[in-house]
């Protein structure tokens, strides 16, 4: 099951787009899988904006939204870019104010790496990955991560987002249901309801019976099962009740 949280919506369409569409392909996994996951979106650690954050029971993924298709390249300290398949066109590719994705996504992990460290001490939040996430399709060869980067860096697209997150793993790093509950205290946010889910609550559980003496009818609902009751002695057509279910 995927629980989702965020912010404010994202002050650009595309990644709205991208945080709906990366909800829908976690969801779909984690109810096939039977894994708890959990999707944060559009949120500050100290001084640092993410887009995303999937946290798996041995895992903790800093996701970064990039609006772009085509072939890319990148380079450890200079800029990335891509080409768009359909028209040859290049362009940089930048991380937020960094130079790079790589760059933006290194402090990221650091601001996460202290808050997490408040939280669940005996982690290796070094072990902290991170995901640059390409809305539209790419072509991308992974031999071109430096080497000291490939343990927490990793680059995809909406196509094979699933499999790269599955992927991540650490045995160094251990998040409790209970650790998830504080997180999102501290954080601040909000349960993500997706605009084409109804969010319903029960007033109460399955299977509760309601006590019938604990408050008296009012005149209203007194006169609605005397009119009930008379209607089964002869009943006709159908019984409607309108009002308030409470």
């Amino acid at each position: 099951m995927l629980k989702a949280f965020r912010g404010q919506q994202f002050e650009h369409t595309h990644e709205n787009k991208v945080f709906d569409e990366l909800y829908d392909v976690l969801a779909s996994h984690c109810a096939t899988t039977q894994q708890e996951w959990i999707l944060f979106g559009n949120f500050h650690v100290g001084n640092r904006e993410l887009d995303a954050l999937v946290i798996k029971p041995n895992a903790l993924i800093a996701i970064d939204f990039k609006n772009f298709s085509g072939k890319l390249e990148i380079s450890e300290d200079g800029p990335w870019a891509i080409e768009n398949a359909a028209d040859g066109q290049r362009v940089q590719v930048k991380g937020g104010a960094s130079i790079n994705p790589r760059i933006q996504l290194k402090y990221n992990r650091w601001a996460l790496a202290e808050f997490m460290k408040n939280i669940s001490p005996q982690c290796n939040w070094g072990h902290i990955a991170a995901t640059v996430l390409f809305h539209g399709p790419i072509e991308f060869d992974t031999q071109q991560i430096p080497g000291h980067c490939k343990p927490w860096l990793h680059i995809s697209d909406m196509n094979g987002i699933v499999r790269t997150l599955e992927a991540i793993v650490s045995r160094e790093i251990c998040i409790t249901p209970k650790d998830v509950q504080y997180i999102v205290k501290r954080l601040g946010l909000p349960p993500f309801v997706p605009a084409s889910i109804v969010d319903t609550r029960l007033l109460e559980e399955p299977g509760t019976t309601f006590p019938n003496d604990d408050k008296p009818l009012t005149a209203s609902q007194k006169q609605a099962v005397e009119e009930f009751s008379t209607w089964l002695q002869n009943p006709s057509g159908v019984f409607r009740l309108l009002g308030m279910a409470s």
